[in-house]
């Protein structure tokens, strides 16, 4: 799998899945972070409208796929729930990857986009690179001695990190690079 460190707009990116990952809200009025109320406004408020009805508040393993029905370049915008930032760490971000290349696998996406989270307690490299090695981690597929079947999801073939430092590109894709080489050893 082809994974990239980009530090385009998330409303910008086309993806056959751009999955946003939250953390949980102190109640359904809190405000949206700046990149997912831009996304919440390019949507005509689905996301705003999720989280006031109370069918998304970002609890850890929390998910809800949205269908764009305006003009917004990726087909499908996938929700996943962090938990609460205290309790964030690098593992739980190899398992949200974990769970988007799984949500994208299910609905047969070509590639992904992942908004990389800002957290308090991770600085953006390890960030990125946890997330590089949750999605090569759960990208493998063994399968030297089985028939393959056919119905089976194929790897996927793409994976973009969406940051929003350039400052930090050089360091984020380093640190990415590094997620790969860990993973697939």
């Amino acid at each position: 799998m082809q994974i990239t460190v980009e530090t385009k707009n998330a409303i910008d990116v086309r993806a056959a899945m751009l999955v946003i990952p939250g953390l949980k809200l102190a109640d359904k009025r809190a405000r949206l972070s700046p990149r997912i109320a831009a996304v919440d406004r390019a949507l005509g408020g689905q996301i705003a409208a999720v989280i006031a009805s109370g069918d998304f508040s970002g609890k850890a393993g929390e998910s809800l796929l949205l269908y764009p029905t305006t003009e917004f370049p990726a087909e499908r915008v996938q929700l996943l729930g962090l938990g609460e930032e205290s309790k964030l760490s690098a593992e739980s971000l190899r398992g949200l990857a974990g769970r988007a290349l799984d949500a994208a696998k299910g609905r047969r996406a070509a590639n992904v986009a992942i908004c990389a989270p800002r957290t308090s307690g991770l600085k953006l490299p390890k960030v990125t690179q946890a997330l590089a090695e949750g999605l090569v981690l759960a990208n493998y597929q063994f399968d030297t001695y089985r028939e393959r079947d056919k119905d089976a999801a194929p790897p996927l073939k793409r994976a973009t990190l969406l940051i929003d430092r350039p400052a930090e590109l050089k360091a984020a894709r380093d640190a990415t690079r590094t997620g790969v080489i860990l993973a697939e050893s």
